[in-house]
C-alpha cells in the first residue's frame, strides 16, 4: 500500500492560506451614534451565579437592518 507523502512546506502554505480574514457582516456603533446606552451589569450572589444560571453572561444585544435598502436602519 502506498502512502501519500506531503511536503512540510506545502502543509505550512496550506495552513496559512486557510487563515484568511472573512468579510465583516456587522459594524460596531458607538452609543453616541445610536442613542442606545445600555450596560449589562450583573451582581453575582449565592443564588444567582454561573452555576445556577448558565446564561448569566450572555448579555443583551441590539441589531438593526436596512430591509428596504434606503440607507436607513
Amino acid at each position: 500500500m502506498r502512502f501519500l507523502r506531503i511536503s512540510p512546506i506545502y502543509l505550512l502554505f496550506l495552513s496559512f492560506s486557510a487563515c484568511q480574514k472573512a468579510p465583516t457582516l456587522f459594524e460596531l456603533k458607538s452609543p453616541e451614534d445610536t442613542g442606545i446606552t445600555f450596560v449589562n451589569q450583573l451582581t453575582e450572589t449565592d443564588s444567582f451565579n454561573i452555576l445556577t444560571d448558565e446564561y448569566i453572561f450572555n448579555g443583551g444585544g441590539v441589531a438593526t437592518a436596512d430591509f428596504d435598502n434606503n440607507g436607513l436602519p
